[in-house]
């Protein structure tokens, strides 16, 4: 008896489904990601559609566009935008870029602003920015990291995001 009501205590509280997740990716787990950004000969940005909570008409709109593709399950629109690669390796080549992820915001719903992407060796590399949340995802093949940008990060991504913003309507 007194085992039922301790696990019903423990599976219906608030925050006993965070103790089933797995614990976020450390720092280091991106190194990967973020060595074969600084190798990377070419790096391009693509812009994101509007919100799909906070614009959904709006995006409704834009997804009947010929030029939106889906990168890892989101739209962007292309043609992808040739980047700085110097500031972005620069921004996100750096572990200090990034820390753990926190857990889930209450801003509507994961959705990335932006998709950077290079291919070293064959191999194709992701970040998707939110920009809403402050969620960062390094994404390859099947492997998908979780972070959150650090606020320095994201004051200079803010810099920059005016030279990726050209289709997105207001």
């Amino acid at each position: 008896m007194k085992t039922r009501s301790l696990l019903s205590l423990l599976l219906f509280t608030p925050f006993a489904w965070a103790l089933l997740e797995p614990a976020p990716p450390s720092v280091a787990d991106s190194q990967r990601f973020r060595d074969s950004l600084l190798e990377a000969n070419e790096v391009v940005v693509f812009e994101g559609l509007p919100h799909q909570t906070w614009q959904p008409d709006k995006l409704k709109e834009e997804l009947k566009r010929p030029d939106v593709t889906k990168i890892e399950g989101f739209p962007f629109y292309t043609p992808a935008l040739k980047a700085n690669a110097d500031e972005l390796k620069q921004l996100l080549g750096t572990p200090a870029s990034i820390k753990p992820y926190g857990g889930a915001k209450a801003c509507g719903g994961y959705h990335p602003d932006y998709n950077i992407s290079w291919t070293v060796r064959a191999i194709t590399y992701h970040v998707q920015i939110c920009l809403g949340c402050h969620e960062v995802l390094f994404i390859t093949g099947k492997t998908s990291l979780k972070y959150d940008m650090a606020d320095d990060a994201v004051k200079r991504f803010e810099a920059l995001r005016k030279l990726y913003t050209l289709k997105r309507p207001q």
